[in-house]
């Protein structure tokens, strides 16, 4: 027998001594991101099996694979390598051999991959991407991640380029850290990865949310497939329940649920609300608001965070810090079933307050990130903060102070309004009550910040205290509270003011008005020689004012004193102290209001104080 045994590179090049060659030398160029290929063909007379020896001889530091000849997957090449199968009789055998390309592909993801953005479960999405590569992208492989991208699953591969895949997305209630992930490799197996930067959110047809009992500020965070509260609801909650909505008018018996509002919901058992809807896809969500007080929502099953929330008046469009800034709207205020609370994040399920000034569009756009930290609406250069307790309520977000920057009168940088008070019977409410501010949202005010104090003057706090309960027990803390002003507390304007650096807390028999001041000649004292020793009114300050103005007067003795503004034709127009008072040093605020609760018009006005024998007349200039 005889072996005959041949190895050529075919190359179709039409050569009169033939077309195949035993050495195919080709021209250097860079290789880093191409390939050089070559086709070995190899040809046997005899069935045997046959041994390919490969040298490697001064090679660059580049890829070198081969491919074949029987369908077998492509190798690198290594010096030495031999290369051994079965050749039938006259067949031939094609070896891929191919040089080059160190570089991984190009890959960028669609949109479609980012979040946030909201897939429904059980339907179908296509996914794409754009890969490329100098050579050729050789197989694709897509991934998820259920955790954030602690883990990832392959859920489809594919030889070639393919660029886009169709998922049916898995079955479930809800998934909200869902990451995709595409690897894409080029044929010297260079890869490169590409994943969602931020999480998509995988939610179903079916909710389900446990609520305690008592009272709760509720929403759906879905679009029920029937809005009808008590089909929704009756067959959930076993015990009595009852339901409220909100409007201009205050609160309302509601029948429908609607996405982006919420309602007051009270149930005498802990049950499990069960919602079949469709959850809202759209990346943001718009909601008419007009002047007054709003029960909101989320309609999304992830939580919005406050500070992207977006309101536009007029084509001017500002984010949730510059609205309050801007007196459009008061910080929103959620219920943790004891009372409200701030909050840095809108949570599904929950409902809460806002307060609108005049009428305007508001944005909830859909967020899944980290939740930023609540904005600090109360900066004061110090502060008091107050938090009353009773048996089964609290309400602990008052604040007062004073800052440099702050005004006299209504401050949307510094001042807060109380919301609407709850339907739940147990309640505590503290807050400073200043109907002169005329406020379109309340007279009510849960922080009140004032401007800085002056020498021997004090500012005086009178906070109203309610309650179902008897009894309110209330406690302070103090901020960057200064050592040289007394701070005082006391239940009347005739009561002894305590110090309250000594005191724990101080029990309050409701209804009550206790007042505060800060400042100076504010704690009583046995030594006498502390008090005044002379009637004095000094001028009022500032002067000119807009909108209030503080009035500083001293009482040697205890007294009947009377502080009544005149107009300049002499009619008296607004009383502000008509009764007794002991010894002592006195501020009061005045506004601009007559005695019948209404302002008065800009101009020059006297203010004469009158105690005893003593009588002293200021001019003070009222602007508009």
């Amino acid at each position: 027998w005889k072996l005959c045994f041949s190895l050529y590179f075919p190359s179709g090049m039409d050569n009169t001594l033939g077309d195949d060659y035993s050495q195919d030398i080709r021209p250097e160029i860079d290789l880093s991101d191409t390939m050089q290929v070559w086709s070995l063909h190899v040809k046997s007379s005899i069935q045997d099996t046959l041994s390919l020896a490969i040298n490697l001889i001064d090679t660059p530091n580049l890829p070198f694979i081969v491919e074949g000849p029987i369908g077998s997957d492509k190798e690198f090449m290594y010096d030495n390598m031999i290369i051994t199968w079965l050749a039938q009789a006259d067949s031939i055998y094609v070896l891929s051999i191919s040089v080059g390309d160190t570089m991984p592909p190009n890959l960028a993801l669609e949109n479609n991959f980012e979040g946030p953005q909201v897939l429904v479960s059980d339907s179908s999405y296509s996914f794409q991407w754009l890969a490329q590569d100098g050579n050729q992208i050789d197989s694709s492989w897509v991934f998820s991640s259920y955790d954030g991208g602690n883990s990832f699953a392959q859920i489809f591969e594919s030889a070639g380029g393919p660029d886009s895949f169709e998922w049916i997305i898995p079955d479930t209630s809800l998934l909200n850290q869902v990451l995709l992930g595409v690897r894409v490799s080029d044929y010297a197996g260079n890869t490169t990865w590409a994943q969602s930067n931020q999480p998509l959110i995988i939610a179903g047809h079916h909710q389900e949310f446990m609520i305690d009992t008592g009272w709760h500020l509720w929403s759906s965070p879905i679009s029920a497939f029937n809005p009808s509260i008590f089909d929704e609801l009756e067959p959930d909650i076993a015990g009595y329940w009852n339901f409220y909505g909100y409007d201009a008018n205050g609160y309302s018996m509601d029948t429908l649920i609607h996405s982006g509002q919420s309602y007051w919901l009270a149930n005498m058992e802990a049950d499990t609300v069960m919602i079949d809807g469709n959850p809202i896809v759209n990346p943001s969500y718009e909601i008419s608001l007009q002047s007054g007080w709003h029960l909101l929502a989320t309609p999304y099953l992830v939580p919005s965070v406050v500070q992207d929330l977006l309101f536009r008046k007029d084509s001017v469009e500002l984010f949730y810090s510059e609205a309050i800034d801007s007196a459009w709207i008061t910080q929103l205020y959620g219920y943790d079933g004891l009372g409200y609370v701030g909050v840095s994040a809108i949570e599904p399920w929950q409902g809460y307050w806002l307060g609108v000034s005049d009428s305007l569009m508001m944005t909830i756009p859909l967020t899944n990130s980290q939740v930023a930290p609540a904005r600090d609406l109360i900066s004061p250069s110090w502060a008091i903060q107050l938090m009353a307790s009773s048996i089964n309520s609290v309400d602990n977000l008052n604040v007062i102070g004073i800052d440099s920057l702050a005004q006299m009168g209504f401050d949307a940088n510094f001042d807060a309004l109380e919301p609407p008070a709850s339907p739940n019977p147990e309640y505590v409410s503290v807050y400073v009550d200043h109907p002169e501010w005329d406020h379109v949202l309340g007279t009510r005010f849960t922080s009140d910040i004032r401007t800085n104090l002056s020498e021997d003057q004090f500012h005086e706090w009178n906070i109203v205290v309610e309650s179902d309960e008897d009894i309110v027990n209330i406690t302070w803390e103090l901020s960057g509270f200064p050592e040289y002003y007394e701070l005082g507390i006391a239940q009347d304007s005739l009561s002894v003011f305590e110090d309250m650096r000594t005191l724990e807390l101080v029990e309050v028999a409701v209804p009550a008005t206790v007042i505060v001041r800060v400042g100076a000649h504010v704690l009583e004292t046995e030594n006498k020689s502390n008090l005044p020793s002379d009637y004095a009114l000094f001028p009022n300050y500032p002067n000119p004012f807009n909108p209030s103005t503080t009035i500083r007067y001293n009482l040697p003795e205890n007294d009947h004193v009377s502080l009544i503004v005149y107009d300049v034709k002499g009619r008296a127009v607004a009383t502000i102290i008509d009764f007794q008072q002991t010894a002592g040093y006195y501020n009061v605020e005045w506004s601009g209001i007559n005695d019948a609760g209404i302002p008065l018009s800009a101009g020059l006005y006297l203010c004469r104080l009158q105690a005893g024998s003593y009588s002293q007349t200021i001019k003070m200039l009222y602007l508009k």
